[in-house]
């Protein structure tokens, strides 16, 4: 009866608490109320006294500071900033919508402008309002109103304003996942009613009894995983509500329940999720601790890995996360990389096929969304983007992996499918368009020198290969603790110890019989402006940039590196373009005459396109990110054009054939570019090199190519300013900094804001500047003109496919020892 009782408690709980959430978000605080800030521009009027006009300023001020979804910004403030930069408001106010927009914006970050006239008509007087988006110099509808006297004026003025500041309310577009959480709740809610109405049923046979104990165990800890996956998700996007492109998705007309203001969100967050963890935490923690015998009878056996899989699969999530750069420590705890996934490998041991991909899933998406959550900062796309691609990789990947291990379990190799399969894995998944090769185990291991070395022969894949294999071997070590562990454990410790201690001796040797001295020593500064490209105005970053470069100079550098982006202008077509008719050919000009005054070899990322001498008949104008390369004379010597851009942000290869997909992410405000072709090597009088564009420099494979052309430097200029977090730019920088390891090559880092540094042969950093500061970096970096290339250079990637062959021969192996068991006797 009372076990009944707490059925009936708690399928009423999963009924009420989705419906009153449901009842919340459409009409309740949980509603989405952005606070847009408003700008109050003086009402004018030819017909009206000044007093009286200033009384329906007051009306409307009064009611924008009354309004939930409205924040009043004071006049007397912008006037004193605007001043404080010799800038008076009344004059800008009469200038054009583009350049008040920008002021405003850069001034006090001003959501929306409203500018009203009022005229003497026969009724009286009309009020003529308009809402300008500042931002975008997207003006409302106009909004008029028709009044004969102040009290008039006064009963109607809340309708007036309400018109001008209308917004969605309810469902947007990012409930589309809480939605069918709320559904799921109310189902389990409906089950379990059920329970309570009709338990003589689920005696009523076997099947009708292991459904009871399905619903018991599993689905509490269902909808306990889809609610905290979404949890994450959301209170990811609620740290990011009050970024730009958010408020410009916004203001565009995108449906989105995002407030602009970030704690706000988080608390809509917490009180949309917070009570749907609790019951189904509850549950899945009472069901499991109450009724062990009943655990027992579902589970077969009372195994606590296959009792309580899901916290071990959180917990080796954690650790995964924590072992590289993270919001917990910037260097990360690289140590934890060797016994990380040691729960994880516990859980698919201990568990039924089904359910061991399953907790293989959710670690997957787990571990990507504490290690790349400052994706919520790009844009609106890409962490739904990457959360989904590495949903599928992770499942696809689970299946074979899950099933390899069971068909081996029995043999001494089994432990050998998990190091084997995660190399073919983070393989495969880096091969594809939309792939971010992040997360790596190997990456986590990226300042314990002696142990990466031998990316040089076998790419990252051998790191990784090990850190993999030293979990896999510890984890039949623990599991054979009862039954002599040692003897039982023998080979797979064995292996792994002889492989890591010849690891550690190659990579000392390596690093004891490197040259300590160069061919040639050549002076890099490196050029940190630490400005948001989205916000700041391409003149400030230009003046910005050749300040700091003004400096560097001083100390004789032979080459000067700019981030990428540094010329947002497509620079060969500015220079055809008269400076006094276009901005972008003023800011050109003027930074080609800077270069040619201090007669220096300068690098820059730029936007670049096809002229018009230059397209074919019937073609496009392409357009691309690009590096161009610059002689002290100022002329353009080389340019390289990106070839692996970013997916889904920067192009998009199915225009054609999915032309659904790109309006949404046109919606997004997505803006593509054309991919490069052709693999450029720059030529300095003292050394080659090549220049990675951004995240170009995380695909071994493609700076192999590069490097095998003949380059003696690696150059990558990139901008992680738009992260927000030193997180990303470290987890970015540690990836990079494999490249240099695998191609013996040293390693060039501009960022607009990042890890802004030079890293050895070794994988060292020699020297970087700090992340978000204005500043510059000169290196003197040794040049070897190398007439032998590294192993991995030479060969590629041969060692995921030697994995593949392995694991596919280990496969055979245990099929034809099955086939060859004796037989029982009939």
């Amino acid at each position: 009866m009372k076990n009944r009782n707490l059925i009936l408690i708690i399928s009423l709980l999963l009924l009420t608490i989705p419906i009153a959430e449901i009842f919340m978000n459409l009409y309740g605080p949980l509603n989405s109320q952005a606070k847009e800030a408003v700008f109050l521009y003086p009402i004018f009027s030819l017909s009206m006294e000044k007093n009286t006009l200033q009384m329906v300023q007051d009306y409307l001020a009064d009611y924008v500071e009354k309004s939930p979804n409205l924040l009043l910004v004071d006049e007397n403030l912008v006037r004193s900033k605007l001043a404080d930069e010799g800038i008076n408001l009344d004059m800008l106010m009469k200038k054009t919508s583009s350049v008040i927009s920008r002021e405003l914006i850069r001034v006090s970050k001003t959501d929306k402008i409203l500018r009203g006239y009022i005229h003497k008509v026969d009724e009286g007087w009309e009020f003529f309002g308009r809402v300008y988006d500042i931002r975008f110099d997207a003006p409302n509808d106009a909004v008029t109103m028709v009044f004969s006297d102040l009290d008039h004026l006064s009963r109607d003025l809340p309708q007036f304003a309400k018109a001008l500041f209308s917004r969605k309310k309810g469902f947007s577009l990012s409930d589309l996942s809480y939605v069918p959480l709320m559904v799921f709740y109310l189902l389990v809610g409906l089950f379990y009613l059920w329970f309570f109405v009709s338990p003589q049923f689920f005696n009523s046979s076997n099947r009708a009894r292991k459904f009871y104990l399905f619903c018991l165990y599993r689905i509490p800890e269902m909808l306990f995983i889809f609610a905290f996956v979404l949890f994450l998700f959301a209170l990811i996007f609620s740290a990011n509500a009050n970024m730009d492109y958010v408020k410009k998705f916004i203001a565009t007309g995108g449906n989105i329940a995002l407030s602009q203001d970030s704690s706000a969100e988080v608390i809509k967050v917490m009180g949309r999720y917070l009570p749907l963890l609790l019951i189904s935490g509850f549950m899945y923690v009472y069901f499991r601790v109450k009724f062990k015998r009943t655990s027992f009878g579902y589970h077969k056996s009372m195994n606590f890995f296959r009792i309580w899989g899901m916290p071990f699969v959180i917990i080796s999530s954690l650790l995964v996360a924590f072992s590289f750069p993270s919001f917990v420590s910037i260097e990360g705890f690289g140590f934890l990389g060797f016994f990380a996934l040691i729960p994880l490998f516990f859980v698919i041991d201990q568990n039924r096929y089904s359910w061991a991909v399953s907790y293989g899933l959710f670690f997957g998406i787990l571990s990507t969304l504490i290690s790349c959550f400052w994706l919520g900062t790009y844009n609106l796309f890409a962490l739904q983007f990457t959360l989904f691609t590495f949903a599928v990789s992770y499942m696809l990947f689970m299946f074979p992996l899950v099933a390899s291990y069971k068909w081996l379990k029995k043999t001494r190799l089994a432990f050998l499918c998990f190091p084997l399969g995660w190399v073919v894995f983070d393989y495969l998944r880096s091969l594809s368009f939309e792939a971010l090769p992040w997360g790596f185990p190997g990456t986590s291991q990226y300042q314990f020198l002696p142990f990466i070395q031998s990316a040089s022969l076998f790419g990252i894949w051998g790191v990784s290969f090990l850190v993999v294999l030293v979990n896999a071997a510890l984890f039949v070590l623990i599991q054979n603790r009862k039954n002599k562990p040692l003897k039982s454990s023998a080979f797979p410790l064995l292996l792994t110890l002889g492989l890591v201690v010849a690891n550690l001796a190659f990579g000392c040797l390596t690093m004891a019989l490197r040259p300590q001295s160069a061919e040639k020593v050549v002076r890099a500064a490196l050029i940190q402006g630490n400005m948001d490209p989205r916000k700041d105005m391409s003149e400030k970053v230009i003046n910005t940039l050749i300040s700091l470069t003004e400096k560097a100079l001083k100390e004789n550098p032979d080459i000067i590196i700019w981030p990428e982006g540094a010329l947002e202008w497509y620079v060969r077509a500015e220079l055809r373009n008269n400076p006094e008719f276009s901005k972008g050919a003023e800011i050109v000009h003027q930074f080609m005459d800077f270069q040619k005054k201090h007669r220096t070899w300068l690098l820059t990322g730029t936007y670049d396109l096809t002229l018009d001498d230059e397209i074919e008949k019937n073609e496009k104008t392409r357009k691309y990110n690009s590096s161009m390369f610059f002689s002290p004379e100022g002329e353009i010597t080389q340019i390289y054009h990106k070839i692996h851009l970013v997916p889904f942000s920067e192009y998009f290869p199915y225009e054609k054939e999915l032309p659904w997909v790109m309006k949404i992410l046109e919606d997004f405000d997505e803006k593509f570019w054309n991919p490069g072709t052709e693999q450029i090597i720059f030529q300095h009088p003292d050394f080659s090199f090549f220049t990675p564009i951004c995240f170009e420099d995380v695909f071994p494979g493609e700076i192999r190519l590069f490097v095998a052309k003949g380059a003696d430097v690696i150059m990558n200029i990139s901008n992680d300013f738009w992260s927000m977090t030193p997180v990303e730019a470290k987890q970015h920088g540690v990836i990079s900094l494999f490249r240099a390891v695998e191609n013996n090559r040293p390693m060039l880092r501009s960022t607009v804001s990042g890890l802004t540094c030079y890293i050895s042969e070794t994988g060292q950093i020699m020297a970087q500047l700090p992340y978000y500061s204005e500043d510059f970096l000169v290196v003197d970096v040794p040049i070897q003109k190398y007439s032998n290339f590294s192993i991995y250079t030479l060969w590629g990637d041969w060692f995921p496919f030697a994995c593949m062959i392995i694991l596919a021969g280990l496969m055979i192996y245990t099929a034809i020892m099955w086939f060859r068991r004796p037989k029982k006797n009939a």
